[in-house]
């Protein structure tokens, strides 16, 4: 019998980000009419890669060149580090003259290091003893199938309708003017907060800010003092 197989390594990598919110300056004094100008910053950092899931899958094919019926007596499959992975032949326990038997196998690794895999194939013959044959496939996981989590994201905020994209540590900035409109006054002062969130749109994760404006109204008053000029005439006679 002839045995070859093949390994089809993967494993995930995961990146995952902060998201930090800052504005300048916090709070604003303003006279009724008056504006400015605040500026805001959004900085994403982006962590150091973690590796996972790593994972070995593949396939186990049994060729029988001979006119005979080969009867299988086990499959197993090994991975250094004694590792040992199911085998799925589909209840399959004989092989077919000149045909193959294709067998699937699956098994998560404790880490991304490189193994050799082996197929043993137990085969067992008229007499009642038995042949066993190998078949043998690097795994290796410098060129593994690589599904990678979180490697860019997409930032929004809620003073903003543009979306920042981001695939590594960076930020964004933007300024936004303020005034005094839809301040309610208790006498001549008044305030109100002005909210601000930036949201990484994969993770939910986010940020805010408030702004308080402060609103003053000039205090004027009055008063009047009223005068006016009496005048008399006056004749003088002379006798």
């Amino acid at each position: 019998l002839q045995v070859q197989k093949d390994s089809d390594p993967s494993f995930t990598r995961t990146y995952s980000w902060t998201i930090d919110k800052a504005v300048q300056p916090g709070e604003l004094f303003l006279f009724d009419g008056d504006g400015a100008t605040v500026a805001y910053s959004v900085t994403v950092t982006k962590s150091e890669p973690v590796d996972s899931n790593w994972f070995v899958f593949g396939k186990i094919t049994v060729t029988n060149p001979s006119p005979l019926v080969a009867t299988i007596n086990g499959i197993a499959d090994q991975l250094s580090g004694s590792l040992h992975a199911p085998v799925n032949c589909n209840g399959a326990t004989t092989v077919n003259p000149n045909a193959t038997l294709v067998c699937s196998y699956a098994v998560n690794t404790p880490d991304g290091a490189n193994r050799l895999n082996s197929a043993i194939v137990t085969q067992t013959l008229r007499g009642g003893s038995s042949t066993i044959y190998t078949g043998t496939a690097d795994v290796d996981f410098g060129k593994a199938r690589l599904t990678t989590v979180g490697d860019s994201i997409n930032v929004t905020d809620t003073n903003v309708v543009d979306t920042w994209p981001f695939s590594q540590t960076g930020s964004a900035t933007y300024s936004l003017p303020l005034d005094c409109a839809a301040v309610a006054y208790d006498g001549l002062v008044g305030f109100k907060t002005v909210p601000n969130t930036a949201f990484i749109k994969e993770t939910g994760d986010s940020d805010s800010e408030v702004v308080q404006v402060n609103c003053y109204k000039l205090a004027v008053t009055k008063d009047a003092t009223p005068s006016y000029a009496r005048s008399f005439n006056w004749t003088i006679d002379k006798g």
